[in-house]
């Protein structure tokens, strides 16, 4: 594997994390701005909403590591 790969690989999974952060982010507004129906555990929610990031975030860096094992081989 290249070097091109592994920006390609970086690249990919910085617009995801990106992407997911903004959605995480317009789901939040439409929860506030939705009428109030059923309790939210506001806790809860940001715990879920700031750990999946940090998971992903935690995959990235992972996947990034094996792509440059394979490149050393």
């Amino acid at each position: 594997m290249n070097g091109r790969a592994l920006v390609g690989v970086i690249i990919l999974g910085t617009i995801t994390a990106i992407l997911f952060l903004v959605l995480a982010q317009v789901y939040d507004l439409l929860l506030l701005h939705a009428p109030d129906t059923t309790p939210i555990d506001e806790e809860e929610w940001a715990d879920t909403v700031l750990s999946l990031p940090g998971v992903m975030l935690v995959g990235l860096i992972v996947a990034t590591l094996g792509v440059l094992a394979r490149m050393r081989e």
